[in-house]
């Protein structure tokens, strides 16, 4: 870690702490997880119907060895002058061990068999509850009707029209703009109508990546303030030495639809999260091990990032998947600006990469195909958006992503390239000013 790192100091292991304690006992919990298995293996054994066939038999032949020896147990003739104490006497007296056992062996195996019945009804109706909910969570037919009827003919015109684009060289920047704006628009459009329960409070960002190889210093600089707490250092000018690049929000759609670009904006800066790629650990001994949820995770992984409850998933990546990687002030700025934002309660995370190799000879830009440019994120401000089940959703989302990977390419080399471009064609977020 560089020596100007704000975390020098981490944050050790501690029963004492709450988190630490559930973590230790959750750790605990699932090195015993085969006790589980274990568990359905010897439930279903002992619910089967061969067992059933064998605890009957073992019952009536429990039944008849008791009223045997009880029979057997009487030898006088008459016994009506005696107590119903007495007669108990005389017959556990009068009964024998092998007996005794025999019951005891009969009556344990149908308490068994009655504990397991009981044990995989349970687990049945679970599974039963889950499948339904599974079922509930998928989009109805007019979900469906419109996404091939509205949304599919319309993402692949853009698609159409990007690729035309690329064949004959002329690039429209506000057309390009207003194609993704549309695909914003849809993305979020078809999260909302696929949550039937609830009709607002959606919306959708675009992030666009720029790796630390360019000019990002100044970038970072001017909108440090409000995105300090997200990064491991004390000043912008180190940053670049500790991440990979960066991710921030070139356009999104909620109530308003507004494309930045790379333009600033002084009332509503933009979003900057640090991205560490783990391919750069091997080169970079200063690159940081802070990771968040959402967005950084979905470009470092390369796959999409879903996430039920924002704040309950950032508590939970702070104070156990990251714990010692985060100073406590750190910790407590980065929840509290999580919690203080009522706009993002759940989101998703999809990876923009380019479907194909897009090379321009003229500009000499080379970005090869499965090069992820930058991050869609759509979300809610209502836990579980998309019912849970955003597998689904991505899938949905994969001819949309892949237009609006072409439509970053379009953009990206129509708009005039800084002199800070690099070797990939990827562009400075601010070119104005010098590199600190």
């Amino acid at each position: 870690m560089a020596l100007n790192s704000k975390n020098n100091k981490r944050r050790p292991i501690s029963i004492w702490n709450t988190w630490h304690l559930k973590l230790v006992i959750q750790k605990t919990i699932s090195r015993l997880a085969f006790i589980r298995g274990i568990t359905n293996s010897l439930a279903n054994f002992f619910s089967s119907s061969v067992l059933l066939g064998i605890i009957t038999l073992v019952q009536l032949a429990a039944g008849a060895i008791l009223g045997a020896n009880i029979s057997l147990s009487f030898t006088l003739s008459n016994y009506t002058d005696l107590s119903i104490s007495a007669l108990s006497t005389i017959i556990w007296d009068g009964i024998h061990s092998f007996t005794l056992y025999t019951v005891l062996f009969a009556v344990a195996l149908t308490l068994l068999r009655a504990l397991s019945d009981s044990y995989v009804a349970n687990q049945r109706q679970k599974l039963a509850i889950r499948l339904a909910q599974e079922q509930r969570s998928l989009p109805d037919s007019l979900w469906l009707r419109k996404y091939h009827e509205e949304y599919m003919p319309t993402v692949m015109t853009i698609n159409n029209a990007i690729k035309q684009s690329f064949d004959s060289g002329n690039f429209d920047d506000e057309e390009i703009k207003k194609h993704i704006i549309t695909l914003l628009s849809y993305a979020r459009d078809m999260a909302m109508s696929w949550d039937s329960n609830h009709k607002e409070g959606y919306a959708a960002n675009l992030m666009l990546y720029a790796p630390s190889t360019l000019r990002i210093a100044q970038f970072i600089k001017a909108h440090w303030k409000q995105n300090h707490i997200f990064f491991d250092a004390n000043n912008p000018y180190s940053v670049k030495a500790q991440i990979s690049g960066i991710l921030y929000v070139a356009a999104s759609v909620n109530s308003e639809k507004t494309f930045y670009g790379r333009k600033e904006n002084e009332n509503n800066p933009p979003l900057i999260l640090p991205v560490c790629l783990d391919e750069d650990l091997h080169t970079n001994e200063y690159l940081s091990k802070q990771t968040l949820p959402g967005a950084p995770e979905a470009f470092r992984l390369g796959s999409y990032h879903y996430t039920e409850n924002l704040l309950t998933e950032i508590e939970r990546w702070l104070n156990e998947d990251c714990w010692s990687y985060y100073s406590e002030s750190q910790a407590q700025d980065i929840y509290e600006r999580y919690k203080d934002d009522h706009s993002s309660r759940s989101l998703v995370s999809i990876p923009v990469k380019l479907p194909t190799h897009v090379q321009i000879p003229d500009t000499g830009v080379d970005l090869k195909e499965g090069l992820s440019v930058a991050v869609l994120n759509v979300y809610s401000k209502n836990a579980r958006m998309l019912r849970g089940n955003a597998s689904d959703f991505n899938e949905f989302c994969r001819p949309l992503v892949s237009t609006l990977a072409l439509c970053i390419a379009a953009y990206e080399i129509w708009t005039k390239l800084p002199s800070g471009e690099d070797e990939n064609g990827y562009v400075d977020p601010k070119s104005d000013g010098d590199e600190t």
